[in-house]
C-alpha cells in the first residue's frame, strides 16, 4: 500500500540481492519516466494553444530565471541524499532522526533565503530587463511569485525524496508520479474553461498541484520511515559538516551551469541565434535519451553509499564497475539508432532543421556516453565524502572550456570543434574520478580491466555495425526507420551479451528472462 507498511528499522545493507533490487527499481523508474514524458509532451502543446505564444513565452522565461537558482538547491540535494544513505548504511536510527531534523531546518532556513533572493532579483528582472507585451507586467509578477513558491515547496521536499531513494522505495515515485500526471492533465482540461487571466490561473494551479504532490511525499515518508521525527534540536556539528560538503558541491554545480551557458553565449557571439537553436535541439534530444539511463543510475546510487558506510568497499567497487558498464550499454543501445537515423528523425520532427543540428546531436550523445562510464565513479567519490579536490579540478576544467572555445572560434574553427573539445575535457574528468577512486580502493588498473576491457570492444563493434548497416534499396520512411532501429538494437544487444558482460552476469540475466517467460506462459 502507498501509505501503509511497517515502520521498522531496516537492517544493515547486504550486497547479496542488491542487483535484483536495482533491476526492480530501474523498471519502476522507467515507468515513471515514460508517464511524465508522454504527458509533458501533450500538456505542453495544450498549454501553448491555450495561453498563446506570448504568454507561453513569458511563463517559460520566468521559469528559466527561477530554474537558475537550482544550482544552489542541487548542491543541497547531493548532500542530503549522500548523508541519509550513509547513515542508513551505518544502521544508526538516532543519527538518522537527527539528520532528518537537521536537514529539514537547513531547507527551511536556506530555502527561505533563496526564496527571498528569487523575489528580489526577479522583480528587478521583470520590471527592468524583460521585454514584455503591453499590459503584462502584473501577470508576469504573479507568475514570478507562483514559480518562487513552487521552487520553495520543492526544496522543502528534498529530504523526503532523499529518504525514498535511500530506502529504495521506488514504487512510491511511480505511484505518486501517476497522481502528478493526473493533476497535470486536470489543469490543462480546466484551464480553457476559465475566464480569468489564463496565465495567472495556470501559475496558481501549478502551485496547488505541486503542493499536493509534495504533501503526498511527506505523508508517505512519515507513515513508513521511523526517522521522520521532526525535532526542534539542530545537530550543529552535523550541519557544519554538511555545509562544507554543500559548498564544494555548489562549486561543481555552478561550474557545470557556467560551462553550458558560457558556450551558448560564445556560439551566439560568433554565429548568431541559429546556432543556439541547433544547440538547444541537441540538448533536448540528449535529455530525452539521458532521462532513461539516469533512472538506472538513480537506482544504483543509494546502494553505493550504503556499501561504503557499512565498510563493504570491495563490494562497492564491484558495483561501481558493473553499473558503469551497464549504464554505458544502456546509453549506447538508445543512442546508436538515433545517430544512424538522425537526419530522418529531424526531418520528421522539425521539417525545417537548423544548420549543425544533426552533428551537434551526435556529438552530444557521444559526450553523454563517455559521461555514463564515470557517473557511478562520482557516486563513489560522494560516498567517500572528500570531494574538495575533485570539485576544484572539475571547476577548473569546465571553466577552461570557455576561453578555449572562444579562441577556437576566433581562429576560424567550426563550432563542431567546440563539441570535440568538450568530449576531450569529459575524458580528463573521468581520469580525475578514477584517481579519486584510489581513496576507497578503486585502482585504475582494476577499473580498466573491469570496465574498459569490456566496454570499448562493444562500442567499436556495435558502432561499426551501425555505420555499415544498409537495408538496401528500401525508401526511407517509418517502416525502414523501425526496421533499422530493431536491427541496430538487436545486434548491439547480442554483442553486449556475447563480449560485454561476464559469464556469471550473462547467466543471471538469462535466468531472470527465463523465469519471467515461464511465469508469463506458465
Amino acid at each position: 500500500m502507498l501509505f501503509g507498511g511497517n515502520r521498522m528499522k531496516e537492517p544493515q545493507v547486504k550486497y547479496q540481492g542488491s542487483k535484483r533490487r536495482i533491476a526492480k527499481n530501474t523498471l519502476l523508474l522507467y515507468v515513471r519516466q515514460v508517464l511524465i514524458l508522454v504527458v509533458s509532451l501533450y500538456t505542453s502543446r495544450v498549454v501553448l494553444n491555450t495561453l498563446g505564444v506570448d504568454d507561453f513565452g513569458i511563463y517559460s522565461l520566468v521559469g528559466s530565471f527561477v530554474a537558475m537558482f537550482g544550482v544552489i538547491s542541487g548542491a543541497f540535494v547531493v548532500a542530503i541524499t549522500r548523508y541519509i544513505s550513509f547513515a542508513m548504511g551505518e544502521g544508526d536510527l538516532e543519527k538518522l532522526i537527527n539528520l532528518y531534523s537537521t536537514t529539514m531546518w537547513m531547507q527551511i532556513l536556506m530555502g527561505g533565503g533563496i526564496f527571498l533572493l528569487i523575489l528580489g532579483a526577479g522583480v528587478y528582472y521583470v520590471t527592468s530587463v524583460m521585454v514584455l507585451p503591453a499590459g503584462r507586467i502584473e501577470a508576469t509578477l504573479y507568475v514570478l511569485v507562483f514559480s518562487a513558491v513552487s521552487f520553495y515547496i520543492n526544496l522543502l521536499s528534498v529530504p523526503y525524496n532523499a529518504l525514498i531513494v535511500a530506502h529504495e522505495r521506488m514504487q512510491a515515485f511511480a505511484y505518486i508520479a501517476l497522481v502528478e500526471v493526473l493533476l497535470k492533465l486536470a489543469v490543462v482540461v480546466v484551464l480553457p474553461l476559465l475566464v480569468y487571466d489564463k496565465l495567472i490561473v495556470y501559475g496558481l494551479l501549478t502551485v496547488v498541484a505541486s503542493l499536493f504532490v509534495r504533501w503526498l511525499y511527506m505523508s508517505y515518508c512519515r507513515r513508513n520511515f521511523t526517522e521522520c521525527e521532526f525535532r526542534r534540536h539542530i545537530d550543529w556539528p552535523l550541519l557544519k559538516d554538511m555545509m562544507k560538503f554543500v559548498q564544494w558541491a555548489f562549486l561543481g554545480n555552478g561550474a557545470v551551469v557556467l560551462k553550458e551557458q558560457g558556450i551558448s553565449i560564445i556560439l551566439n557571439l560568433f554565429l548568431g541565434t541559429g546556432i543556439n537553436a541547433a544547440r538547444g535541439l541537441a540538448n533536448s534530444v540528449n535529455g530525452a535519451v539521458m532521462s532513461f539511463t539516469q533512472n538506472f543510475i538513480q537506482a544504483v546510487q543509494p546502494q553505493i553509499t550504503k556499501l561504503y558506510s557499512s565498510g563493504q568497499t570491495a563490494a562497492m567497487c564491484n558495483l561501481i564497475c558493473v553499473s558503469s558498464r551497464m549504464s554505458f550499454y544502456m546509453m549506447l543501445l538508445l543512442s546508436l539508432p538515433v545517430i544512424k537515423q538522425i537526419d530522418y528523425i529531424l526531418e520528421l520532427w522539425l521539417g525545417l532543421v537548423p544548420e549543425f543540428t544533426n552533428i551537434f546531436i551526435v556529438l552530444t550523445l557521444v559526450d553523454s556516453m563517455v559521461n555514463s562510464l564515470s557517473q557511478p565513479l562520482l557516486y563513489g567519490t560522494l560516498a567517500e565524502g572528500k570531494i574538495k579536490v575533485y570539485e576544484i579540478l572539475l571547476t577548473a576544467t569546465y571553466l577552461a572550456s570557455l576561453p578555449l572555445s572562444y579562441i577556437l572560434l576566433a581562429m576560424g574553427h567550426s563550432p563542431v570543434d567546440i563539441y570535440i573539445l568538450v568530449i576531450f575535457l569529459r575524458i580528463l574528468i573521468q581520469v580525475f574520478l578514477i584517481q579519486q577512486g584510489s581513496r576507497y580502493g578503486m585502482e585504475f588498473r582494476y577499473f580498466s580491466r573491469q570496465v574498459f576491457f569490456y566496454a570499448l570492444p562493444v562500442a567499436v563493434l556495435s558502432g561499426s555495425g551501425t555505420y555499415f548497416l544498409d537495408i538496401g534499396s528500401m525508401e526511407m520512411g517509418v517502416v525502414r526507420f523501425l526496421l533499422e532501429t530493431s536491427v541496430i538494437m538487436a545486434v548491439t544487444l547480442l554483442i553486449i551479451m556475447t563480449i560485454g558482460v561476464k559469464r556469471e552476469e550473462r547467466g543471471a540475466v538469462l535466468g531472470i528472462l527465463r523465469s519471467r517467460l515461464q511465469k508469463f506462459f506458465g
